[in-house]
């Protein structure tokens, strides 16, 4: 991240600042989706997510464009085995 042409550094990046807040709060919002007593993970650089029962190693994943909807993804699947 560097400095634009003649603006400051909040300027020449406020939009990727922006992007990132947004992307982080649309997780947050299908992490409320998680069906209880399952845990998971998503993202961690890919666009994918796994959840399983606690103690338990079936999994249920999700794959799609963005963490957030892979998230989304993997709720809907574990709901169905609830």
């Amino acid at each position: 991240i560097a400095r634009g042409r003649g603006r400051t550094w909040a300027e020449a990046n406020a939009r990727r600042f922006t992007a990132m807040l947004d992307a982080e709060a649309w997780t947050s919002a299908a992490e409320m989706l998680v069906p209880e007593g399952f845990v998971g993970v998503a993202g961690l650089g890919l666009p994918e997510a796994v959840l399983w029962r606690s103690g338990q190693f079936s999994q249920v994943h999700g794959k799609a464009s963005t963490p957030a909807l892979a998230l989304a993804a993997a709720c809907l699947r574990a709901k169905g085995f609830s």
